[in-house]
């Protein structure tokens, strides 16, 4: 038998650690404004975004975090120094980071007239609107599979010829009741804050 990879040795091995931790600390909320910024421009252009322009999107972005602190490699920097940055240098440094091959959110290509353009690697287009679903939910829907599953469980002679797929049919209606509740849950707790 093939050995079973766990999630996370699959999820590693197509994105690496660093691809999250932009994602965290207390930069987590500028790095999320930047990347959806840079990823809503880079749908409008098929060619990806210049560098000049990447650069004053994330400058605007930056006007919004005046305290914001590049990543550095050279430990040499000090904190002093690099918050005393102009805007644009910031900006620079931030696209630089989301580059790294070890953090990947960006891809600089070249283009046959030989200018670079980013743009946002895939698993981040992913990780971009998880993000953005997360932050503005749809309304919840409860369609009744729930209901669905107590109907299939009631009609014995159907379940008795085929018990393994109606089995699975149930769990799989469960499953997605189930998550449908959570949604409604978390719906009327946000009505319940407002």
């Amino acid at each position: 038998p093939l050995p079973v990879m766990n999630l996370s040795s699959e999820l590693f091995s197509e994105v690496r650690p660093g691809f999250f931790r932009v994602l965290t600390g207390s930069t987590a909320s500028i790095y999320v404004d930047a990347l959806h910024s840079l990823e809503r421009e880079a749908s409008e252009r098929h060619e990806g975004i210049s560098r000049e322009d990447a650069i004053t999107i994330v400058a605007r972005v930056l006007t919004e975090h005046p305290d914001f602190i590049p990543e550095t490699l050279d430990q040499s920097e000090v904190s002093d120094e690099l918050a005393h940055l102009p805007v644009r240098e910031k900006a620079r440094r931030l696209l630089d980071h989301l580059a790294r091959p070890d953090v990947g959110w960006l891809i600089e290509d070249q283009l046959p007239n030989w200018s670079k353009v980013f743009r946002v690697e895939g698993h981040g287009v992913i990780m971009l609107d998880a993000l953005r679903r997360m932050a503005r939910p749809d309304a919840a829907i409860f369609t009744d599979k729930l209901q669905g599953v107590c109907s299939i469980l009631a009609n014995e002679r159907d379940f008795e010829e085929a018990p393994t797929a109606h089995l699975r049919t149930c769990i799989d209606l469960a499953k997605q009741g189930l998550a449908e509740l959570r949604g409604i849950e978390k719906s009327l707790k946000r009505f319940t804050e407002r």
